[in-house]
């Protein structure tokens, strides 16, 4: 089964983790480059956890996921902390949020490469639609 989510989505979602933007707001177009090249940063990284991804492109749009809709939204919701703590310094927030997001990025960034790979092949694909 094949399922998809626009990329935006989580990197709006990290965005809002880091105190950038506040639910309901709209992230400038840098803001917004910055969380999507955390995310394929991210992704980009994933085959040397043994994750198989074919292709990324900087302009990406969907990520496709062939796996369960219940991994999907385990994954989507992990990337967004991920990504969150990718791009925390980046954004000016304090010490003590940075060490909050960065300590539940590195908890989903460990359950998600901890349960997808044993509970079902994954194939990402990044598509720039």
């Amino acid at each position: 089964m094949a399922n998809s989510l626009p990329v935006d989505q989580i990197a709006t979602a990290a965005l809002k983790e880091c105190g950038v933007i506040a639910t309901g707001e709209t992230p400038s177009a840098a803001d917004l480059q910055e969380a999507r090249d955390a995310l394929n940063g991210v992704l980009a990284s994933l085959p040397m956890f043994g994750v198989s991804l074919s292709d990324i492109s900087p302009e990406s749009i969907f990520t496709t996921w062939i796996i369960s809709t219940e991994a999907q939204t385990t994954w989507t919701y992990g990337l967004g902390f991920w990504v969150a703590s990718e791009i925390c310094g980046k954004f000016e927030v304090p010490l003590q949020k940075q060490q909050d997001i960065n300590a539940r990025g590195a908890y989903w960034r460990d359950l998600l490469l901890k349960y997808v790979p044993d509970n079902a092949p994954i194939f990402f694909t990044v598509d720039n639609g």
